[in-house]
């Protein structure tokens, strides 16, 4: 992957976050080299992550020849450790978190397959939970928005930690 380019805004707020842009250029070459990401046909956009000790950084980018924009960015303490069966009922009601993602029908880049809801095993400081979350039904691809990672670090973490 060649040039990771990185806007002045999202660039502040990564030097807020304390994350290299050097992490973010290879988050980006890794989802490239293994495909390991998720495409969303109504944006263009590609999403995926990199896992390093008990961060999980994930990167929402567009492509162009030699390179790559970030269009943004989010991290969690999360790691996911697996993906089991689908969901009981595949159109089951979905929380305001979920649905939108439906919606957007994201496609894994790996095996070029709609994602579908599964439920996922996450650990988060040693502690494993079960959560529903898009992935591929082939490789396991997991696709969490931004909201998703959010609402996990706000209020799943602090009852994992007993607060």
């Amino acid at each position: 992957m060649g040039i990771v380019k990185i806007p002045l805004d999202i660039e502040a707020a990564l030097l807020a976050d304390r994350i290299a842009a050097d992490e973010i250029a290879e988050t980006v070459a890794r989802c490239e080299r293994t495909r390991a990401k998720t495409f969303d046909p109504e944006s263009g956009a590609y999403t995926g992550y990199k896992e390093s000790g008990a961060i999980t950084l994930w990167v929402c980018y567009k492509t162009f020849c030699g390179g790559a924009e970030l269009l943004d960015y989010y991290f969690n303490r999360t790691n996911i450790l697996g993906v089991s069966e689908p969901a009981a009922d595949p159109d089951m009601e979905l929380g305001p978190l979920l649905t939108p993602i439906r919606d957007k029908k994201p496609l894994c880049c790996k095996c070029d397959r709609p994602l579908e809801i599964r439920k996922a095993l996450f650990s988060y400081m040693k502690r494993k939970y079960y959560a529903m979350a898009f992935a591929c039904p082939s490789c396991g691809q997991v696709y969490e928005s931004k909201e998703i990672v959010r609402y996990r670090a706000e209020k799943v973490e602090p009852l994992l930690e007993g607060k």
